[in-house]
């Protein structure tokens, strides 16, 4: 694509189509632009057959069955993903899904919601994902703002914030709501709140494999959907990220096609490749950009496979998802690794004499490595490529660092070669380690 001639810096409708402004180099600033579904029909047509997206892994017996829809270990090729979008984008379409309308999904990360998510970008929509914490005023305030069309809800928790907003009529509700989509609950307890309270507010109710169906037997749905995609550009407004809302209402962002497939590419070239060999563990909030271009976007330009943490990571089952999937890349915000390193301290706090000053000159050692391992060479070429170990790091690992790896707790951290943050003396025997602010 040849630069743009239009010099507008920005655009203030999600219809507009964003100028892209091109640069020189062919590998980064020069790259042509492509919408997210040019990247992911090349990787269904490279690797359709490999693992796209696992379901959430249930760890104990008395789990069984807990997370309805998305079973346990339950795998989606990126050809099923594909398909799968496709056809959720065929019901929003038979069910009359305006393009430019958005849908929001609210729930904990599963196959369901990015399922959505990319379904409506299919049906040249808007995918606005809610915070699962939202309270009912803030969800209606987001579905009000980005003119929300079909909301895709988890379970009872998060369809009874919408039935709040429907029945006390919240803000005013949602005047353009269509439908619910319910994910996690049974087709049988779907059907009981059918009659009667939504058929009463005109608001249609249904099971997400249920809608799933919707468009299937109308083949005009499919030649609808795919005229859309194919009149997607990739300035195009393809997602609105919200801010959680601290200091007032929620700020919209609207993300261009090429605003994410480009970033998905760049966070590449800094962790020196994505890879089809790469897992990566979904936990963070999808609404969040961050999880999106890591657990979305990046997964479908590598054909990296994704696997769903447990509704309860942050409350300790991450360490189980860890061991479990031992993955290449793992990104986590400061509390995150704010508890990693209580553990630490904590697992330390009983060392004294000549084992705590062995232990104080073993992690000085790895900080030194660790900081020689961050950024880039003159030439442009990664720092832990040519880094090398200083002077006591192999007996610093020997005596003390190889401890804290087969450690029980941080056993299961230790597969990954890209852990998004700077943790100085725990992970200096990574590939990869980036700041996250």
């Amino acid at each position: 694509m040849s630069e743009s001639k239009d010099q507008r810096e920005f655009v203030l409708n999600a219809s507009d189509v964003m100028p892209i402004k091109m640069g020189p180099d062919p590998l980064t600033n020069g790259l042509a632009p492509e919408t997210i579904f040019d990247v992911l029909k090349k990787t269904c047509a490279e690797r359709g057959d490999q693992v796209a997206y696992k379901a959430c892994t249930q760890m104990a017996d008395k789990d069984a069955g807990k997370f309805f829809t998305s079973s346990s270990d339950q795998e989606y090729t990126w050809n099923s993903f594909y398909g799968k979008s496709m056809a959720f984008a065929r019901s929003l379409v038979k069910q009359g899904f305006t393009p430019f309308s958005a849908v929001n999904m609210i729930g904990f990360n599963s196959p369901e919601w990015v399922i959505a998510d990319m379904g409506c970008m299919m049906a040249e929509g808007l995918a606005a994902g809610i915070y699962a914490t939202n309270n009912a005023e803030a969800s209606c305030y987001v579905s009000q703002h980005s003119k929300a069309e079909f909301v895709l809800v988890e379970g009872e928790g998060q369809l009874a914030k919408f039935i709040d907003i429907i029945k006390n009529n919240l803000d005013g509700g949602i005047p353009t709501l269509k439908s619910l989509i319910v994910y996690n609950m049974s087709p049988e307890d779907v059907e009981k709140h059918k009659n009667g309270f939504f058929k009463d507010h005109q608001v249609n109710i249904f099971e997400f494999n249920e809608f799933l169906a919707l468009g299937a037997e109308d083949e005009s749905t499919k030649i609808e959907v795919e005229k859309r995609m194919a009149d997607v550009k990739p300035g195009n407004c393809c997602m609105l990220i919200y801010t959680s809302g601290t200091t007032g209402n929620p700020k919209a962002v609207m993300i261009s096609h090429d605003n994410a497939t480009w970033t998905g590419k760049m966070l590449s070239v800094h962790i020196d490749g994505l890879h089809p060999t790469d897992r990566i563990i979904s936990y963070l909030p999808l609404s969040h950009i961050a999880a999106q271009i890591l657990d979305v976007i990046c997964p479908i330009i590598a054909g990296a496979c994704v696997t769903f943490a447990r509704p309860d990571a942050l409350k300790g089952t991450i360490t189980m998802t860890l061991a479990a999937v031992k993955p290449t890349i793992f990104f986590g915000v400061p509390r995150v690794w704010e508890k990693i390193m209580a553990k630490i301290k904590a697992a330390g706090a009983g060392s004294k004499g000549l084992k705590k000053s062995l232990v104080t000159w073993a992690k000085g050692v790895a900080a030194s490595y660790s900081d020689s391992r961050q950024g880039f060479n003159a030439s442009g070429v990664c720092n832990f490529k040519t880094a090398a170990s200083p002077c006591g790091y192999s007996c610093a690992d020997c005596l003390v660092l190889s401890k804290v790896k087969g450690s029980k707790f941080f056993l299961l951290s230790f597969f990954c070669n890209n852990f998004l943050f700077h943790f100085h003396f725990l992970f200096p025997f990574l590939r990869c380690i980036r700041h996250v602010q």
